[in-house]
Parts: structure tokens; sequence; C-alpha cells
């Protein structure tokens, strides 16, 4: 790692430190290595944040969705014939998505189909 190489550079350094060319390539090295590093860490938190939010969005769909899947799995309680698969479930929530709610906006979709 870096801080091990630096620390050995320091430990097998002879003489003056501040007039050893190489140590202090090194030093300058490390430095901006650790500021690359920062400046990804920052950049790799600000991406995560965003990315959140966006998942955020579609969160009440989800919430939608699996009420929709439990209350159609329910239904057979009330009769047996009201079974229902997977797969026509998956018809149901496309039909669902594929509605014409008057807004392209997926956030105003969203809150509309969750009312």
């Amino acid at each position: 790692t870096l801080e091990k190489q630096l620390l050995g550079q320091l430990a097998d350094a002879s003489g003056n430190i501040l007039e050893n060319e190489t140590l202090i390539k090194s030093l300058e090295g490390t430095k901006a290595a650790a500021t690359t590093i920062s400046e990804s860490l920052a950049e790799s938190s600000r991406l995560q944040a965003d990315l959140d939010q966006q998942r955020e969005v579609y969160r009440p769909l989800a919430t939608l969705g699996s009420h929709i899947f439990i209350m159609m799995r329910d239904l057979h309680t009330m009769d047996h014939t009201y079974r229902f698969s997977l797969e026509a479930f998956m018809v149901l929530f496309n039909k669902m998505l594929d509605l014409e709610l008057g807004t392209n906006d997926p956030t105003e979709k969203l809150t509309m189909m969750a009312v």
C-alpha cells in the first residue's frame, strides 16, 4: 500500500530527508494518489446518493405491486376459482404500467397509480 511504501522509504532514508529527491518525489506521488483516492471516494458517495434517490422514486410502485400481488394471492380464500398464477399477475401489473395517465413524468405517474 502507499502507506507501507512511504514508511519503508522513510525508514531506509539516510542523511537529510529534505535533500533526498527520491523520497520527495515519492511523497509527492503519494500525495497525488491520496488526492485522487479522496476525489474518487467523494464521487462514489455522490453517485451512491444519486442512485438511492432514483431508486426511491420507484418505491411506491413496488409497494403497490406487492399489495396487488398479495390481494390476488389471497382471493382464493374467498372462492377456490380465484387462483391466479404469477404470469396472470405479471399481465395485470404490465397493463397497470401501460396505463395512460396524462403525464410522462415517472414521479407523477407513480403517485397517480399509488392513490
